[in-house]
């Protein structure tokens, strides 16, 4: 399994906003924020992946206070989760763009390379 999911080039990160830039905790709905994916938006504007936070499993606050009985999460860690339907292959030079609300977008391409 783990193969499937961690090999070279496989979790590409753009750029990610601070939390120093985020809306501070008490004042945030997470479960309101809405995660779309899309893949060669230009030529095909539906988004691949969908969903709002709130229909994960666990709540942000949730899965912070699980691992953090486990590890230590320290700034800058990734949490990384399951994901809605809509999971499918990438062929070299395509375009993909991660947007959580309108807060963040992630641009990311193909090209595959190492």
């Amino acid at each position: 399994w783990d193969f499937a999911k961690g090999f070279d080039a496989s979790a590409p990160c753009g750029p990610i906003l601070p939390v120093s830039e985020m809306p501070s905790p008490g004042t945030m709905d997470w479960g309101k924020m809405k995660l779309r994916l899309t893949v060669n938006e230009d030529a095909n504007p539906i988004p691949k992946q969908e969903a709002l936070l709130s229909d994960m499993v666990w709540s942000v606050e949730e899965m912070k206070h699980i691992l953090n009985q486990y590890v230590r999460l320290q700034p800058g860690d990734l949490i990384m989760t399951g994901t809605p339907a809509g999971v499918g292959p990438l062929q070299i030079g395509d375009h993909v763009k991660i947007t959580c609300s309108s807060t963040s977008t992630t641009n990311n391409a193909n090209t595959g390379d190492d």
